[in-house]
């Protein structure tokens, strides 16, 4: 891939994402004064109730953050990498693909899905499952193909990562009786996804970790991915605001920490 096609395809991501955020606010604000969304609230146990009981709004506000640092990160990204060949960048713009359809649970509850089948519902469940398959494949490849010579097998590898996910994601049933806290379609092989997910994320760090130590390069790229996928992790289960809060912390923190240490790298390289 070129760095003007990459740069293309990084802009364009930022202001789709950007439109959706802007529908995303418009829809929500319209659909809270139809029909607020309730805040739970004990008297007798204030902060325990707000910080660790479970709150609608967080799982809300989780959604529009996954949108926002979209946007953020694709920005800064086609300006900080917009003149250096760097392979990891375009997998970890799939990765920002998986955080912009993790936000379409948001529509679940807010167009009144949830409450009977509907291929909408299938829709806005195939989607959630996509993005969490297309996640930790996407950091894992970030890793394991940004050698010079995949770097002309790139797009290939991307597209491999993309229907895969999407494949994945189709053959999996759902049992849309059951709609999780966080607004998300029960899949039927659950334990399936997350067990993938966990062998995977750890793969992606600890190949990151051994490829650091070969190549005598510093470690922060290891705990910026680790703190990433942690945040992304309890961004997608952010049920209370104590969640909600350590996963914008985690993300935040983390994407600092790797992009940086990439740029840095790729800039005196």
């Amino acid at each position: 891939m070129t760095i003007k096609t990459r740069n293309g395809l990084s802009f364009s991501l930022f202001l789709f994402s950007l439109v959706v955020l802007v529908v995303n606010v418009l829809f929500f604000v319209y659909s809270m004064i139809v029909n607020p969304c309730r805040f739970y609230f004990d008297p007798n146990r204030p902060v325990y109730s707000i910080l660790f009981e479970y709150q609608p709004i967080a799982v809300f506000i989780s959604l529009f953050f996954m949108n926002l640092y979209v946007v953020i990160t694709s920005k800064a990204m086609t300006d900080a990498f917009a003149k250096t060949q760097c392979s990891e960048i375009s997998f970890f713009y799939c990765f920002l693909v998986s955080c912009l359809f993790e936000s379409a649970r948001f529509y679940i509850p807010l167009l009144s899905v949830d409450n009977t089948f509907s291929e909408s519902l299938i829709l806005l469940g195939d989607l959630s499952i996509f993005a969490r398959i297309l996640a930790p494949l996407s950091l894992l490849f970030a890793v394991i193909m940004n050698g010079p010579e995949q770097r002309q097998y790139t797009e290939r590898n991307m597209l491999v990562i993309i229907v895969a996910s999407m494949f994945l994601a189709m053959a999996l049933p759902l049992n849309t009786s059951v709609l999780e806290k966080d607004f998300r379609v029960h899949a039927g092989f659950d334990t399936i996804i997350v067990v993938f997910e966990i062998l995977v994320h750890s793969l992606a760090v600890i190949s990151l970790f051994i490829y650091n130590i070969r190549e005598k390069y510093s470690q922060k790229t290891s705990l910026g991915l680790a703190m990433i996928i942690a945040g992304f992790v309890m961004s997608i289960n952010s049920v209370n605001f104590f969640i909600l809060v350590l996963s914008i912390l985690f993300f935040c923190l983390g994407t600092v920490f790797y992009l940086k240490e990439l740029h840095d790298r790729n800039l005196y390289s």
